[in-house]
């Protein structure tokens, strides 16, 4: 692949770009998140090597993820970047609300906890750096990585069922009660965060599922998203990202847990994108 063929996004600027971590531990409301202090430590050393811009925050309530989100996004560095990553550590869920645009369906979204215990929509969180809210990045790839459950108040994990990593802007059909509901009733429908043009969300797991954290280790998401961007770093200006982060997956999907009440069962991630261009992150010296 020529990476200066107008195929692919410009990895040329002066500036690597943002780094926006955001790691929500201790919590009022609920159970304190073991371990994300070491995902976070990781994430720094990460894109640190990877020559971006490190904003590391911490215990952020809902307003105050929305508050930096929104001052990260006026920072000037974004002209002369090449991209902007982002990386979300929380509790989360996905809220069902009734609607009948097609039906009386159920609409799912994930959103993001703060340490309050309110929270942000996925979607309104990313569109805080589209095209229009986010000038200096318009036309340049976003990466999203977001490690928060998407259960909707019952505890599910997937159980196995093969991957597909680059069919994920497919929907998710649900189940109710192990059964499928017949045409003319109420069937919980999963809407997928929406994803602007140019940005990548990874999410760490699938809709309705746990995702994956331990206590000593850290995130399964972020362990592996480390363990395979530090092993491929030298060689991410020949190697498109999204085959690097489509490995990701694959390996999360072979990820199995010990505890008991989750014993051989299986918590895949996937990945929404609206990337019009290849991305290989050139070495910046």
């Amino acid at each position: 692949m020529n990476v200066s063929d107008g195929s692919s996004y410009n990895f040329d600027q002066k500036e690597r770009g943002i780094a926006l971590l955001i790691n929500n531990r201790n919590f009022k409301t609920t159970n304190d998140r073991k371990g994300d202090e070491i995902d976070q430590q990781n994430m720094i050393k990460l894109f640190g090597d990877l020559r971006f811009k490190t904003c590391s925050y911490e215990d952020q309530t809902a307003d105050g993820m929305r508050g930096i989100a929104t001052k990260i996004a006026q920072d000037s560095i974004h002209e002369d970047s090449d991209c902007f990553v982002c990386v979300v550590a929380s509790h989360g869920r996905e809220k069902q609300t009734k609607t009948d645009t097609h039906g009386p369906y159920l609409e799912r979204e994930q959103e993001i906890m703060g340490v309050d215990g309110n929270e942000i929509r996925t979607s309104d969180f990313v569109g805080i750096f589209s095209d229009d809210k986010c000038k200096g990045l318009r036309g340049k790839p976003k990466f999203f990585f977001i490690q928060a459950c998407r259960t909707a108040g019952v505890l599910k994990m997937d159980e196995g069922c093969p991957l597909r990593p680059l069919e994920t802007l497919k929907l998710i059909q649900e189940t109710h009660g192990n059964k499928f509901m017949n045409s003319g009733e109420e069937v919980p429908m999963v809407t997928m965060a929406p994803c602007p043009e140019d940005m990548l969300i990874m999410f760490a797991s699938v809709s309705g599922n746990l995702a994956m954290r331990n206590p000593k280790d850290g995130s399964w998401m972020f362990q592996e998203l480390y363990n395979c961007l530090e092993k491929n770093r030298k060689d991410l200006g020949k190697r498109n990202f999204l085959e690097i982060l489509t490995y990701v997956l694959a390996r999360l999907s072979k990820k199995e847990t010990s505890a008991k009440q989750f014993l051989k069962q299986f918590s895949p991630g996937c990945f929404i994108h609206c990337l019009t261009k290849d991305v290989f992150m050139k070495e910046k010296v």
